[in-house]
């Protein structure tokens, strides 16, 4: 079962799920919409679908969205509708955010840096941070950090059994064979001239017992062939700038290492463009297509 959660309510992600949910061909019976009902009623009076509610779920007369309307007013949305897909969650599920902003991901009174961040504490887990193109993986072994704190986060987790156990998680048309390191520092540290940080890296490499080759960071993305390999940055925008410029809105942030599948489309709210029905839906379709095959 795909369930997907709202995100922000003042956000394009009802917007572009709706427009791509009923316009692709899915498996209509493998998804469940998360949602407070006011703000799926706002949505759907800015945009041009004729759709209509019937039975709990919300259709066009010819494909029929199930729905699950969350009311919970000590929560923002964001969370009160994550919260209760991860409740009705089983491990064969995948679980689809809607994009969101960082200040809405408060539970418990504790502000959190977003949902890898709020998942990997929930699940007591090292959640991955991973991105999935058309034809290659990226994973990021820190997030949402400082750029200093970056080397110091690196030695104190399990780097070889985090990459490992993210791999497992991998859809299973992404048989992961080969493996590319990018160094910490510029030429990943020219042989300690310009830091001794990316020794790391090295020993990383050796210890991953599968083929695995470190380069510089901004060289590596030419080494890209087909979705069986996994590009490994040290920090955050490192290797998501680079997936960006590649693929633009065409990307999944898959998060791995948890006792479900969680994705999301590899952008934000785009508050400026709520209300007009003028978001991009790429990405969402790319996702949906993805996805619907792997529930």
């Amino acid at each position: 079962m795909i369930r997907t959660t709202q995100g922000h309510q003042n956000g394009i992600g009802l917007e572009v799920f709706l427009k791509s949910f009923f316009k692709l061909d899915l498996n209509e019976k493998n998804h469940i919409l998360y949602c407070y009902k006011k703000s799926l009623l706002d949505t759907l009076d800015f945009l041009s679908l004729q759709l209509q509610f019937k039975d709990g779920c919300l259709t066009d007369n010819d494909k029929i969205l199930k729905l699950v309307f969350v009311e919970d007013d000590k929560q923002t949305e964001t969370m009160a509708c994550l919260i209760k897909a991860i409740e009705d969650s089983t491990p064969e599920d995948i679980i689809h955010t809607l994009p969101s902003s960082k200040d809405q991901f408060i539970s418990n009174g504790k502000q959190f840096k977003g949902h890898t961040d709020f998942l990997g504490e929930h699940f007591k887990v090292d959640a991955g941070m991973c991105f999935l193109s058309p034809d290659s993986n990226f994973l990021l072994l820190t997030d949402h950090i400082p750029l200093d704190q970056v080397y110091k986060q690196l030695k104190e987790q399990n780097l070889v059994e985090k990459i490992k156990t993210c791999i497992k998680g991998f859809p299973k048309d992404r048989t992961i064979n080969r493996i590319y390191l990018a160094g910490i520092n510029p030429h990943a540290g020219e042989d300690g001239v310009i830091s001794d940080q990316d020794q790391l890296v090295f020993d990383l490499s050796k210890s991953l017992n599968m083929e695995a080759t470190v380069y510089s960071g901004d060289t590596m993305h030419f080494q890209r062939e087909d979705k069986n390999q996994l590009f490994v940055y040290p920090s955050h925008d490192q290797g998501l700038g680079v997936f960006k410029a590649l693929y633009g809105l065409i990307g999944i942030n898959f998060t791995a290492n948890l006792p479900v599948r969680r994705v999301s489309v590899d952008h934000g709210t785009a508050f400026e463009l709520y209300g007009k029905s003028e978001a991009n839906c790429n990405g969402m379709e790319f996702l949906l297509l993805e996805v619907d095959n792997w529930a």
